[in-house]
C-alpha cells in the first residue's frame, strides 16, 4: 500500500512541477527535466513539517497518512540507481524523517551497496547542510552536522560489512 500512496503523491507532484502524466502511469513529459529522485526527495522534505505538525496537534489520521505517503516515496527511491539519484538520496541524511522513515531510508541506502560508498565519503566532506539551507540551523527537522556524519559513517560501515535488509511494503 505504501508504494501506491507514494506513486499517487509522486504523480500529483509531477503535475505541480509542470509535468503531464500519460495514461495515469509514470510515463511523463516535463517542461524542464525532472527526475523521480528529485520529485520524491523534494516531496519527502515538504511532507516532514506537515507530519510533525499533525503529530503535535494530535491529528493521528493525518500523521498516519503523511507517514504512509513518505514510506511510498522512499520506496520509489529504492529503484533509482543513477549517481544523481543516489546523491539526492544522501541529501536526505540531513533531515529527521521520523523513526519508521529513517529505518526505511537506512535500508534503501544500504541496499545501494558499493555503488554509494564513495558518494557517502564525498558527502561527509560537505560543509553545508541542505536542510539548514532550506529550514535554518535552528530547525528541529534538520540533523546536526555531527549527527549527519555519524549516520553517514554508520551507513558506510553497514555496507562495507555486507549487512543486508528488507523493506516492508
Amino acid at each position: 500500500m505504501c508504494a501506491h500512496v507514494g506513486i499517487a503523491v509522486f504523480g500529483a507532484l509531477l503535475v505541480i512541477s509542470g509535468c503531464s502524466i500519460d495514461g495515469g502511469g509514470l510515463s511523463r513529459s516535463c517542461e524542464s527535466p525532472v527526475s523521480v529522485a528529485d520529485v520524491a526527495c523534494d516531496a519527502l522534505v515538504a511532507l516532514e513539517p506537515a507530519r510533525r505538525a499533525a503529530e503535535a496537534s494530535g491529528d493521528i489520521d493525518s500523521a498516519t497518512r503523511i507517514a504512509t505517503a513518505t514510506q511510498g516515496l522512499l520506496m520509489l527511491l529504492d529503484d533509482q540507481d543513477s549517481e544523481t539519484a543516489m546523491r539526492r538520496l544522501l541529501e536526505l541524511a540531513y533531515f529527521n524523517l521520523g523513526a519508521a522513515s529513517t529505518e526505511s531510508y537506512n535500508c534503501i541506502v544500504v541496499r545501494k551497496g558499493a555503488a554509494i560508498v564513495s558518494l557517502i565519503e564525498h558527502e561527509m566532506t560537505r560543509t553545508s547542510s541542505p536542510c539548514e539551507a532550506e529550514f535554518g540551523s535552528a530547525s528541529q527537522i534538520c540533523r546536526s552536522r555531527d549527527a549527519t556524519s555519524t549516520k553517514l559513517r554508520f551507513l558506510a560501515s553497514q555496507i562495507e560489512s555486507g549487512e543486508s535488509c528488507a523493506l516492508a511494503e
